[in-house]
């Protein structure tokens, strides 16, 4: 029996269609024999996913972990009132100085929290980890275990072949 680690920022119950195809993997994986825990960004959202019930049977054995991202909420919207645009932009200056690439990029400050639970995952005894993206920052910080862990597969998931559109994932949209 395979134990898997699945990172997918985007997994249910988190809304949109960004876990969909990984949450109906994980469902068969487990159908399968396989082991499979999951971690997920915690969103500050009260939208649930349309693919709840195929997430369900790991969700039932506690085996999703939801995760702070640490990104800042103001930049993942337009802000509207005065003070949101001072937030902004006192958000974005800290991004711009906390960040190496993408500061929109919404699991930029996730490996704060992500790695450090990742490695004592690990260290449990998986043998397989999963990374699907977007969003890709976190693709590199765990990559760099492998030195760490070189008898664990590393498989990193590139879902969205359009990611470098400069128009994806509404970074147009993130402007005031």
């Amino acid at each position: 029996m395979n134990k898997i680690l699945l990172v997918c920022y985007s997994f249910p119950p988190n809304p949109g269609v960004g876990g969909r195809r990984w949450a109906k993997f994980a469902k068969y994986l487990v159908k399968a024999s396989h082991y499979v825990e999951v971690i997920n960004a915690k969103l500050s959202t009260d939208d649930t996913s349309t693919w709840n019930k195929d997430a369900q049977l790991l969700h039932e054995s506690n085996n999703v972990h939801s995760l702070p991202t640490r990104y800042p909420e103001i930049i993942k919207k337009t802000p509207d009132t005065y003070f949101q645009k001072i937030q902004y932009r006192l958000s974005l200056e800290y991004l711009k100085i906390k960040v190496k690439g993408n500061m929109y990029d919404k699991s930029s400050l996730w490996h704060l929290n992500l790695v450090p639970f990742v490695v004592d995952k690990l260290n449990e005894g998986f043998d397989t980890i999963i990374c699907t993206a977007a969003p890709f920052h976190y693709l590199s910080q765990i990559s760099t275990l492998k030195k760490q862990f070189p008898n664990v597969n590393f498989i990193a998931d590139f879902r969205d072949p359009w990611a470098n559109n400069s128009i994806s994932y509404g970074i147009t949209d993130l402007n005031p």
